[in-house]
């Protein structure tokens, strides 16, 4: 039951996912690359990456199993996810958010900490009906 409620959620990431398209990141270095372990399988933490940059106003892009790209227009700010499977329960996840510097912009310090902090909460579980 566990196994089809993350399958059905994953798919619903993914396909809600399809009919939006970032470009990709830029060729030039990142303003801000960070690290971080979160507990889960690889492919349910990308699910989560891809939602949480929609939450931020990304419009995101899949591009396979070990990243996610994403931009957001306003603030001109491209970010790129990438997971590597850790451990059998952990992912490493690689932050990587270019975004103009300046008055008004914290360099993608602050981005990058609400994408940790939300890749670190739990998924809500859908709430079944019951009558």
């Amino acid at each position: 039951m566990h196994r089809a409620l993350l399958a059905l959620g994953v798919a619903a990431a993914l396909a809600a996912c399809a009919g939006t398209v970032a470009p990709a990141p830029p060729s030039a270095a990142p303003s801000i690359n960070v690290e971080t372990m979160i507990e889960g399988k690889r492919v349910s933490v990308g699910a989560r990456g891809a939602r949480a940059l929609q939450e931020f106003g990304f419009a995101t892009r899949r591009f396979g199993s070990d990243s996610t790209w994403a931009y957001r227009g306003q603030s001109r700010t491209s970010a790129r996810l990438r997971y590597a499977q850790s451990s059998s329960d952990s992912t490493r996840v690689l932050i990587e958010l270019w975004l103009p510097c300046g008055a008004g912009y914290g360099c993608g310090r602050r981005d990058a900490m609400r994408l940790i902090a939300r890749l670190q909460q739990p998924e809500a579980s859908p709430e079944r009906d019951i009558q």
